[in-house]
């Protein structure tokens, strides 16, 4: 069973970053970022960072819901 940790640095290693390289992106320290893989914080504060950092959403993080995020590269217009 996965947890924030393990989503986190399964995450990230998809990505391809480093933990320091993710710790700059959410403008944290990397030990911060290696608290969070080994699970010595449950609730990072930065939470939202993260997930914008590793292009999913805190629901997944947090407990692993699946994600129906979508990103657009360009707007889209929905008619009425």
């Amino acid at each position: 069973m996965s947890n924030l940790g393990t989503r986190v640095k399964q995450l990230r290693e998809e990505l391809g970053i480093t933990q320091s390289q993710l710790a700059d992106t959410v403008k944290q320290s990397y030990v911060s970022i290696a608290n969070v893989e080994t699970s010595r914080v449950l609730n990072p504060r930065y939470i939202r960072e993260l997930a914008k950092a590793l292009n999913t959403t805190t629901s997944f993080l947090l407990d692993g819901a699946a994600t129906n995020k979508i990103i657009v590269d360009e707007p889209v217009h929905l008619l009425r």
